[in-house]
This record gives C-alpha cells, structure tokens and sequence, in this order.
C-alpha cells in the first residue's frame, strides 16, 4: 500500500532577481515499508522535496502546485497547525549535521522529552526513562544512560548522529524523511550509521527517504531508487536496475563517480551474500 505519494509537485521561489524553478512537475511514491533514495547533486531539489514533504517552506515568496499524499491527505491544502501535528509525528526527519541540530543548551534526555511532549502529554513518567534507554539501545549505544545526561559538545558525530535517528523515532512515525544524515561522517562512520538505520527501519517496518548525492552510499540501503538533477525526476527504478542497467547518462555519470575502492567493498560484501544464500 502507498504511504506516500508526490504528483506533478512544481515549486517556484521568488527574489529579487525574478524567478527559479527549484523542482519540475516531480512525481514519486513510497509505499509501507519501502526504503527509497532520491539522489542527485547539489542543488538538484533533494532537500526542497523533503522540506515540501514537512511542510517547512510556505511564505508568500514561494509558489507550489501539485499533491502530496500521505495516508490519502494532500498535505499541500492542509493548515499549519495540521502540519505540525503530522511533522515529528506520523512524518520525522534526520538532519545533515547532527551536532548542529541538537541544542547545546539541552541534555539528550531533554530534548528527547521535548520532542516527545511536542505531540503527547499522556505518557507514564515512571517508565519514560527506560522508554528513552531502549530507543538509544535500539541505534546501538551502549552506554545510554551516560548519552542521555550528555551535552551535544561531548559526543562524536557518530554518536551524535545516532541519537538523532533515536529522537526520529521517537513517536512511532510512519515515515522518516533522512537528509544526507551522514555527509558530516568519516566513512568508516558512515557505513555503520547507515546498517543502523537500515535495521531500526526494517525491524520497526517504517518506510524511509533517503536523501542523497552519492550512489553508492544508498546502493546496499534502498529498495528503490529516484534520480533527480535540476528539479526533475531523470529516471527511477528499483536498486538493482539503476546500478545494473541505467538508462539515462545522468545516472551512468553518477555511478561513475562512485570511488573504485568503495564499489570493489559493496561488490566484494554482494559477492559474500550471493555464496550464503
């Protein structure tokens, strides 16, 4: 069943030097439980279709057309404050930059309970403690309560990125929208943070964008991939066919730019899994 769906969705922002077309009449579907990626360069409209999905980009300089389904609700012709009953509860996001997004003012545990409190206030606080422990648990920390009395300054980007993906599932959504949520990690980071995620998303059977400009990143995490570049949707298909025969040169050109010692590591760890099965 479709989660999500996005059709003929066009976005225009205005300025003072007239008009730029950021997204081109795009149209993409993610059903339950499906991992999709959007991929492209930057300033290819990535984050402009998350920030649409969320709700984040509505003033008077900004013109949208098109639908956004979710759950069967045009998200476009809903209200503000429905917006945000739905954002950070049936629809989360996990930023870039994880320490940039947590408040450096806060603990961990606070702004866990925040993001929690922002859409229920009928919660047992007896058992909320431990509530927070087993979402640290489940994104593979392994000194939660340590994390959860810490400030954004004392963890790693890694660490940092995992409680992140802890605070976006804290509401139990149905989907979670993931912007580059490991560009600001070393690789070696980077490929640990995604099989986290990959996890938590499988076991829990939510469904997930990933937002990304590197192939090869989402090559082993999506089920489904879309490619983008200036605002409009190239070419889409499932992982195996984007990476096994792609059709339009954009893709080719992004594939090629995968580094050589990456791919022989995703190739290597297919080869593996092919001689298990």
């Amino acid at each position: 069943m479709t989660l999500l769906s996005i059709r003929n969705l066009e976005v225009q922002f205005k300025h003072y030097e007239g008009v730029t077309t950021a997204l081109k009449k795009i149209s993409l579907d993610i059903k339950e439980g499906e991992k999709v990626a959007l991929v492209g360069e930057s300033g290819s409209g990535k984050s402009v279709t998350a920030r649409m999905i969320l709700g984040l980009l509505s003033n008077s300089n900004i013109k949208k057309n098109g639908e956004i389904f979710f759950e069967n609700i045009d998200l476009l012709k809903e209200s503000s404050s429905q917006i945000k009953q739905i954002r950070g509860n049936k629809i989360s996001m996990i930023f870039q930059d994880p320490v940039s997004s947590l408040n450096p003012y806060f603990t961990v545990h606070k702004q866990m309970l925040q993001a929690l409190e922002n859409h229920t206030k009928d919660y047992d606080k007896n058992t909320i403690e431990k509530y927070f422990v087993d979402l640290l648990k489940d994104v593979k920390i392994e000194d939660p309560e340590r994390v959860l009395n810490s400030y954004a300054f004392q963890l790693s980007g890694g660490m940092a990125q995992r409680v992140m993906i802890s605070m976006a599932l804290i509401n139990n959504p149905k989907l979670i929208l993931a912007d580059e949520p490991t560009t600001a990690l070393d690789v070696t980071v980077q490929k640990k943070v995604l099989s986290i995620m990959k996890d938590v998303i499988s076991r829990k059977k939510m469904s997930m964008l990933l937002i990304s400009h590197n192939l090869g990143v989402v090559r082993e995490f999506a089920d489904k991939i879309y490619v983008i570049y200036q605002g409009t949707i190239l070419e889409e298909g499932s992982t195996e066919k984007i990476f096994n025969s792609p059709g339009h040169i954009y893709t080719q050109t992004l594939l090629q730019a995968i580094p050589k010692i990456y791919e022989q590591l995703i190739n290597a760890k297919l080869k593996r899994h092919q001689n298990t099965d």
